[in-house]
């Protein structure tokens, strides 16, 4: 937790903490009044430290959402790293490719993926990755985790 708001929450009620929990959960300060029990004609307004309160809500904001962008971070990077262990497998290689080059090539400037064009796709994955066995549909996944494979395309 930030020293600023460690400092801030040491000088403030038990009343005034509580009502800190709730605002950063409300949208304005009559709701997290509300939540805590504070009569709506109390004036939280003339707190004397009322600008401390606010900045410690607003830096404890910050810091969830900054937790939050962190964690979305960190699992973009799981996602990738589990697309590139599904280059290696060749049952989910194609797709894999299919869903990387989806999302870094620019839309206007979209590859064609098709393997109908002279196989050119599936022998650019060969070359790069061995022997690949296309599969007419991606394979679908039971309760039970384990892949069902799907026939392969002839031709």
């Amino acid at each position: 937790m930030n020293k600023q708001v460690e400092q801030i929450l040491s000088n403030a009620s038990n009343l005034q903490l509580d009502w800190i929990a709730a605002r950063v959960h409300t949208k304005t300060d009559t709701e997290a009044s509300k939540i805590v029990g504070i009569h709506p004609k109390t004036p939280i307004t003339k707190w004397e430290n009322k600008p401390d309160l606010d900045m410690a809500v607003h830096l404890l904001k910050r810091e969830a959402v900054e937790g939050t962008i962190y964690a979305l971070e960190h699992l973009a990077l799981e996602a990738v790293h589990a697309l590139g262990e599904a280059l290696k497998d060749k049952r989910y290689r194609v797709q894999a490719a299919k869903e990387i080059l989806s999302r870094v090539v620019p839309e206007k400037q979209e590859i064609k993926t098709s393997l109908s064009i002279d196989g050119a796709f599936e022998e650019a994955l060969d070359r790069a990755y061995g022997n690949i066995e296309v599969l007419d549909e991606p394979p679908t996944i039971p309760e039970n985790g384990k892949a069902s494979r799907m026939p392969s395309r002839s031709g």
